[in-house]
């Protein structure tokens, strides 16, 4: 089969980093993925099925790692060579389990019951399978999720495998674009849930791509009422994020004085370091840099909350 595949290159992975660096978006072009043909990956055991790639998203983790900026934090809980695409709505032609056939989006952690390890380990006892303590561990190759595994394939291919546990079918009335967002809207919703917010508090989203722009809805949906500040670079991000909910929409360049104001604090410090005295409630972080992480503490207000969500970069 055809597939795009990421190999373990560190002299091209070092080309994309500068190619990268030089010119955001260039690195995929001289880095370690490349289109290759493949074999079909095997079932690694009972409870598995293949399943046939119709669309998959491209997650800001991926366009990092292809690009030659993505953090090394992760290289451990890898395998290599991987089929990137864990955003994945897929065809599963044969019945398996209580999953019948059709369509289905892929939940791409790589658990303890995936990995067939029995008994599973705490987090994954109590369903916060992403945070699995056995993720390089049982019957398949190290692999936070799918799409980071070389045994289960990706979605940037037209074959790969998952097992019945992370399979979940597509409602019929919902298109392949919808079915696709699945996977990001999750991870929002469980962001916006976890930072906890209560009623009348500040809430600073730092990021308005897709994750941020998502985690922007998810607060209007379920928290209670309180204030969104969206944090947005481009344009079109701006605008989006004032559609999808946010009260106050800022330059990503500029964002301690407008929340310095909105809050009521005072600013310490000139330059380019400046504290606030007081600041957000909390501060939702959809970007996952180092860059990000320091704003993020700029601008949190003593005893505030700062929710990390998505991969580090």
């Amino acid at each position: 089969m055809r597939a795009l595949r990421f190999e373990r290159d560190i002299p091209r992975f070092a080309a994309a980093t500068i190619a990268g660096r030089l010119n955001a978006g260039s690195g995929a072009k001289v880095g370690p993925l490349r289109l290759r043909s493949v074999d079909e990956p095997a079932l690694p055991g009972p409870g598995w099925a293949e399943i046939r790639p119709r669309l998959a998203g491209i997650c800001g983790s991926d366009l990092a790692t292809i690009d030659g900026h993505s953090s090394r934090y992760f290289e451990p809980l890898v395998s290599f060579p991987f089929v990137p695409g864990h955003e994945v709505v897929a065809d599963l032609d044969q019945p398996i389990g209580d999953v019948p056939a059709g369509r289905v989006v892929v939940e791409p952690v790589l658990g303890c019951v995936t990995r067939s390890i029995d008994p599973v380990c705490g987090p994954c006892a109590r369903g916060d399978l992403g945070n699995c303590e056995r993720i390089t561990f049982g019957a398949i190759s190290p692999g936070l999720q799918s799409g980071f595994c070389c045994d289960t394939g990706g979605g940037w291919s037209t074959r790969m495998v998952a097992h019945a546990s992370q399979l979940h079918p597509v409602p019929t009335e919902w298109s392949d674009e919808a079915a696709v967002m699945v996977e990001p809207t999750a991870c929002a919703v469980h962001g916006a849930l976890s930072a906890g917010v209560k009623e009348g508090e500040v809430v600073v989203v730092l990021g308005s791509g897709a994750l941020g722009l998502l985690t922007i809805a998810a607060l209007r949906r379920y928290a209670p009422p309180c204030t969104i500040v969206a944090v947005a670079r481009h344009p079109h991000q701006q605008e989006l994020a004032r559609e999808l909910g946010a009260d106050h929409v800022i330059d990503s360049e500029h964002i301690a004085r407008p929340i310095r104001r909105l809050t009521g604090s005072l600013a310490i410090g000139d330059g380019d370091i400046v504290r606030l005295t007081g600041g957000a409630d909390h501060v939702i972080d959809c970007v996952g840099s180092q860059e990000s992480l320091t704003e993020a503490l700029a601008v949190i207000r003593p005893k505030g909350r700062i929710t990390m969500v998505g991969m580090p970069g």
